[in-house]
């Protein structure tokens, strides 16, 4: 049934035509009932200062160079702490207004060529949290906005949520269904996307 959000919705945009947009709304209807399905946005992770942000940006140099078929990798040394620093499940609890802790399990996210994008979908439920840090990002010469991770809610509503490097979500990504938007020319995004319980 996951999948069926991203065949109905393969270019992030959900569909207009009367029967497929039943369908989609089902589906996004379908797994808040399933499972929780909250966002919470933790802005400007404090501790990440800019000599922090460059060590993590260090570690996903290779990654950035590859670009989108090196999503999945582990991250390094200071990717590894940051994705269980206690901190930040305190701010993910406090956001989501639930106990979160680390699952130790996080990947990279690689967003470097135009139209990269991720189609709307839930997460796989064996992890309740997932939060997004942002590591790195480049907008377009003369660009004031790129591409957003997305939000589709029960009630027909799509948010839009631009990070900027070391602001994050926490997305209850197993019931909301989620995505990003495709890239445009010029732009790259790195994430860490961090797995917690």
């Amino acid at each position: 049934m996951g999948n069926a959000s991203v065949a109905l919705a393969p270019d992030c945009v959900p569909p207009t035509d009367p029967i497929l947009d039943a369908a989609w709304t089902m589906v996004v209807r379908l797994f808040p009932r399933l499972y929780s399905a909250q966002l919470g946005e933790l802005g400007k992770l404090p501790w990440l200062d800019a000599p922090a942000l460059r060590a993590l940006q260090r570690e996903v140099a290779s990654g950035s160079r590859r670009g989108r078929r090196d999503s999945g990798r582990r991250p390094g040394p200071n990717g590894r702490k940051l994705a269980i620093d206690p901190r930040l499940m305190r701010l993910a609890s406090r956001a989501l207004g639930r106990p979160v802790k680390a699952a130790y399990c996080a990947r990279y996210l690689f967003y470097t060529r135009a139209g990269d994008h991720f189609w709307p979908h839930p997460d796989d439920p064996e992890y309740p949290v997932n939060v997004l840090v942002c590591l790195d990002r480049q907008l377009p010469a003369g660009a004031e906005r790129g591409s957003a991770s997305l939000a589709y809610y029960p009630d027909g509503r799509v948010e839009r949520y631009e990070l900027a490097p070391g602001e994050a979500l926490a997305v209850e990504a197993r019931g909301l269904i989620h995505g990003r938007e495709p890239l445009q020319p010029g732009e790259r995004i790195v994430l860490l996307s961090i797995a917690a319980a």
